[in-house]
């Protein structure tokens, strides 16, 4: 996931794009390259997708119409070269037949007749406000040991807390029952051994308003139990 990886909300430099898409004919692997989030761009220039630097067909490229227009769609797309489009179709044949019919004559009328670059020009504009909300909000009320992500797009910040914090528990035992807030706890997206002192934020749901209040509470609450 190279633009705006979920959790986190970093990006890919282009010289580790070039050095994954060398290892990978080095190798002889496949790349799956999960970019949903690439269009929801705030600041900087985009960086080249390894499908546009592949050169030797590795890249599978996969976008997502849930992430610029509705959650719930669950509709997606894929780019790859005609032999893995091929294979990649018996497999979705085998696993489901296909997508809700429903959901892609939605999706294809609204490409009809809406301008879907105006459209994702709002949400970015939507976005940003509210990640710059919530960043604030933690540079306010946060302890000065809590460091957090300033992503250049996508949906998340991920918020690390000093060793030893568990954000699990403290969730469960504090931010939850006390503060009525909940985030994802960041022990699990751990393939290995679980780092539990971090934390994946979103700030594409809630409200202006939901934000503040929420990071306010955490912060106090953080500061009277961390």
């Amino acid at each position: 996931m190279p633009d705006f990886h979920n959790p986190t909300g970093v990006t890919m430099s282009l010289a580790r794009r070039r050095k994954l898409l060398a290892l990978a004919a080095q190798f002889d692997f496949l790349v799956l390259e999960d970019s949903p989030y690439r269009d929801i761009r705030y600041t900087g220039e985009p960086i080249p997708t390894l499908a546009s630097l592949d050169t030797e067909g590795r890249v599978i490229y996969l976008g997502s119409f849930s992430k610029i227009l509705a959650p719930g769609l669950r509709l997606g797309w894929l780019a790859a070269s005609e032999p893995l489009i091929d294979r990649l179709g018996l497999l979705k044949l085998a696993a489901d037949t296909q997508c809700s019919t429903l959901n892609m004559s939605a999706v294809s009328t609204f490409l009809d007749t809406f301008d879907l670059e105006t459209h994702i020009g709002n949400i970015r504009r939507t976005y940003l406000r509210k990640k710059n909300l919530m960043l604030g909000a933690m540079r306010e009320h946060f302890p000065a040991n809590v460091r957090f992500t300033d992503p250049d797009g996508g949906l998340f910040t991920w918020v690390t807390f000093p060793q030893g914090f568990d954000t699990a528990d403290f969730m469960r035992d504090h931010a939850v029952p006390q503060g009525r807030v909940a985030y994802v706890p960041g022990g699990t997206f751990f393939p290995g051994a679980q780092e539990k002192n971090h934390a994946r934020f979103s700030y594409s749901t809630p409200s202006d308003e939901a934000i503040g209040q929420g990071i306010a509470t955490l912060g106090r609450l953080l500061k009277a139990h961390a």
